[in-house]
């Protein structure tokens, strides 16, 4: 089974989100838009574990985490990524207790190694292979001038399972690990 950690975006959250970012969803409609059921801040990819040995790296990562407390998440707005594909995505201000968890995981996970890229949080929303350099540029300054506000809770950090089923996979919950409340 293919795991990884994240916090959920609560329902509430994409109830506030989702018609901010409408227009961009009536604009490109090419885009492969992600179901908003797979909402999520991505914190460590952890990857391919055998189901049985899923409560040992469930109790690895609780007592990782054991004096991380509540905290809340921030939007500010939209940007991409850009590899083989261009990845367009919701941003959130910056928050160390988020970065702390996933410094920490990585660390659990990736013993010794370093990260080839710094964490951003954020929430994946759509994906399309590169477009020409007059459309990335408009699409650039559109997302520059979308203003996306929201803000939830994180008072739990959770293992899902990603199942491939076709080109836009599923998540599974299969544990939570509740944070400290002060």
């Amino acid at each position: 089974m293919k795991i990884f950690t994240a916090i959920e975006v609560p329902e509430a959250a994409i109830k506030q989100i989702h018609p901010q970012i409408y227009p961009l969803i009536r604009d490109y409609p090419g885009f492969n838009w992600f179901p908003t059921q797979n909402y999520h801040i991505n914190l460590h990819y952890v990857g391919d574990i055998v189901r049985e040995k899923l409560p040992i790296a469930v109790e690895h990562i609780e007592n990782t985490l054991y004096d991380v407390p509540v905290t809340q998440m921030y939007t500010m707005g939209c940007d991409l990524f850009m590899d083989e594909h261009i990845i367009i995505y919701l941003s959130f201000y910056r928050n160390k207790i988020v970065e702390d968890i996933s410094n920490r995981l990585f660390e659990l996970f990736e013993p010794g190694k370093k990260r080839k890229h710094d964490f951003i949080p954020h929430v994946s929303l759509a994906r399309l292979k590169i477009p020409s350099k007059q459309q990335y540029l408009l699409l650039k300054k559109k997302l520059a001038n979308l203003k996306v506000k929201a803000e939830f809770d994180v008072p739990a950090i959770y293992i899902y399972e990603s199942i491939e089923k076709s080109k836009t996979p599923t998540y599974e919950k299969v544990s939570t690990i509740a944070l400290l409340k002060e």
